[in-house]
Parts: C-alpha cells; structure tokens; sequence
C-alpha cells in the first residue's frame, strides 16, 4: 500500500512537469510564460498532485496501523502497572513490595501526554475508528486524574485506616485499567492480549473514573471523621 501510493503520486508530479516540458519544447520559453492559460492548467495539476500526495499520507489504513503501534507500546506499560496491583491485591508476602511500584505509576504512566498525542492522530481515522480512539483519549485523561492521586501513608491518613484506603485505592487503579481495556479492543480486539492474565473489573457505563475518584475521596474523609470521634 505505502509503496503503490508514492509510485502513483511520483507519476501525478511527473505528468505535470512534462507537461510543461512539453509545452516548452513546442513553443519555446518566452512564449510558454507569455501564454498564461497554460501556466495555470500547468500549476492546477501540479497543486492536484501534491494534494493527492498528502490525501495518500492520511490513508485511514495506515493511519491505523500507526495508532495500533503507539497503543499497543503504552498498554504494556500500563500492563506492568496493572500486575503489581493484581499481586498488591492477592499476595500477601509481595504486596508491600508491589504497592511501592503502584506508587509510582505517575512517573511511568503519562497519560494526559499520550492522549494529546493520540488527539493529533485521530484526524487521520475513518470515522467508526477516530470515535473508539476518542474514547481511549476520554479514559485516558480519567486514569491521569487517578494516578495523580497519593496513595494512602501515614502522611495523609490515619493509621488504622491505611489498610482499608490501600485497598480501596488499588481497586480504583484496577477499574481504571479495565476501563481502558475496554474501550481499546472496541478499536481493535487484537488489543486484548496486552492484557493477558489480568484480573478485569466488572464494569457498568456508570463507573466513571470521576466517580470512583469522588468516592474514594468521600471515603476518606467518612473515615477521618470516624477516626476523630473515637
């Protein structure tokens, strides 16, 4: 595909120029810039191939494959993210060990900048594909509020909620990460095996990433006050 456009926009130009050439040939230089209808049929085609040239660029094919390649390179590292939170939750012996890496997820996992970047390449989608991308973009710009999120230490919370919060906390990242699985193999369900091994989230269309971060804080607060009554 990429090889068959660039040949046929090679001959557009090329059909163009010899198009001039000839025409130079026929009548000589003076009188080929004297004749100005030519000039401007010559300068159509010529601004008709190189408009062809950029129509190919954009090829909603290519475009795709593009995306599928950025995508499939920020899944496995949300992926690695997504793993210590399924041993953080299930292991008991590594789960300080992974709770630390989840911790850190907000210097790995830089989604508002990879939902910028997918912004630029969405004009370049057939329509059915840019809507699955917006999409990710929305679930994108959610998980960057989330992992902007502190996890809960001593700092923040009292100390005999800490476990509880943890646990409410890595729940939040778990749905997050299911949310954005979700809307990915919407765009292509090869996506799904960024994922392999996974706990998923039973997810609805009203567990927004807003909303788990509400309840989270919510949650927080309900318990700070409980701990201050005691």
């Amino acid at each position: 595909m990429k090889d068959t456009w660039k040949y046929f926009a090679a001959c557009l130009v090329g059909f163009a120029i010899a198009g001039w050439a000839g025409q130079i040939a026929a009548v000589g230089f003076v009188s080929f810039l004297g004749n100005w209808q030519t000039l401007i049929a010559g300068t159509a085609a010529l601004v008709g191939a190189l408009l062809t040239i950029r129509a190919m660029r954009a090829d909603p094919i290519e475009a795709k494959a593009v995306v599928l390649s950025f995508l499939t390179s920020k899944l496995a590292m949300i992926d690695v993210i997504w793993e210590f939170v399924d041993t953080a939750l299930t292991d008991a012996e590594a789960r300080d060990d992974a709770i630390l890496h989840v911790g850190f997820a907000n210097t790995e996992l830089k989604f508002e900048e990879w939902a910028q970047e997918l912004v630029e390449l969405k004009a370049h989608l057939s329509p059915r594909f840019r809507m699955h991308l917006e999409a990710i973009i929305g679930e994108f710009q959610s998980a960057q509020r989330i992992v902007e999120q502190p996890r809960p230490t001593r700092d923040n919370t009292a100390e005999d909620q800490i476990e509880r919060l943890t646990e409410v906390w890595l729940q939040i990242y778990r749905i997050a990460f299911s949310r954005i699985r979700r809307v990915a193999i919407k765009f292509d369900p090869e996506l799904a095996a960024s994922f392999d091994g996974r706990t998923i989230s039973k997810l609805d269309e009203t567990t927004t990433a807003e909303a788990l971060r509400d309840s989270f804080r919510k949650k927080l607060e309900r318990l700070r006050k409980d701990a201050e009554h005691r």
